[in-house]
């Protein structure tokens, strides 16, 4: 994978996190407020999956491949909290 396309793969997670999370946002479809408070709930998401780098760690010393999504490392998911924060 690409710089660039690990960048719009996190782009398109962060999209895909602010939509699953409008459902639960109020403030009216479409509204500000509900894209705003979509943003905060992916950004506690996200923050948590990073608070779990001690899990990563363990992983990467004990040689063990992630064979469901190897790419999603913290890089990935610090990418995404970027592009939450833009």
């Amino acid at each position: 994978m690409t710089q660039e396309e690990y960048k719009e793969a996190a782009r398109k997670k962060s999209d895909e996190l602010i939509d699953k999370f409008s459902v639960f946002a109020n403030g009216g479809i479409g509204s500000k407020a509900e894209r705003h408070n979509s943003i905060q709930c992916a950004k506690i998401l996200v923050q948590e999956i990073l608070d779990l780098d001690v899990v990563w760690y363990i992983k990467e010393a004990i040689g063990k491949p992630d064979f469901i999504r190897p790419e999603m490392k913290r890089e990935f998911w610090e990418q995404v909290m970027n592009e939450l924060n833009k």
